[in-house]
């Protein structure tokens, strides 16, 4: 059975960076996110993600970037 997280489930995990309002109105959104991969028990390490999504006009933002990132794969 596939769980769908929605943010509200959990902290914000990301940093919007930067956006912009694109040639037709959409926002573009540049964004970062950090995580941490524990490779033992004693060893852990933290890989992170830049990149840009264009967020279409009258979504919320923050959500896009959370739907964008949970899509990818990166909360699993």
């Amino acid at each position: 059975m596939e769980t769908h997280l929605v943010m509200t489930d959990i902290i914000k995990p990301f940093k919007i960076l930067e956006t912009k309002i694109e040639a037709g109105g959409d926002t573009g959104v540049s964004f970062e996110a950090e995580k941490v991969i524990y490779v033992s028990e004693s060893a852990r390490r933290t890989v992170g993600v830049k990149s840009y999504i264009s967020v279409p006009q009258g979504r919320d933002i923050d959500q896009a970037v959370f739907d964008h990132l949970n899509d990818s794969g990166w909360f699993g």
